[in-house]
């Protein structure tokens, strides 16, 4: 594997070669793009497009996968994961189009369920 970072220390690309069964050497190529103050917004590969969403508060708010072409073909689907935060920045929800988990805390923050 090799791997890239940009001037703030951020990876930005990562390659991996190895060798398939038939003695071939395929390469796979995954990029990560990102704000001026190093979120992540965006990871993109041959088989799909991840986009990633913050509000204010820096908290991540969801993940958007779109596929490509070549994704498609080999069965990447479209999906949206959502999360929902309380009022103290504790992850309260996940959504999915498979459904829904959520978390609740006891009073001392504590994670319960």
């Amino acid at each position: 594997r090799r791997f890239s970072y940009n001037l703030g220390g951020h990876l930005t690309q990562v390659e991996e070669i190895g060798y398939s069964e038939k003695g071939e050497r395929p390469q796979r190529s995954t990029h990560f793009e990102r704000d001026p103050i190093g979120r992540l917004l965006a990871k993109l590969n041959d088989d799909a497009r991840q986009d990633f969403t913050y509000d204010d508060s820096d908290r991540l708010l969801s993940i958007q996968r779109t596929p490509t072409d070549g994704g498609r073909k080999i069965g990447v689907t479209a999906e949206k994961l959502e999360f929902a935060y309380d009022i103290l920045g504790r992850l309260t929800q996940e959504s999915s189009p498979q459904g829904a988990l959520t978390y609740d805390y006891d009073p001392l923050s504590n994670l319960t369920t």
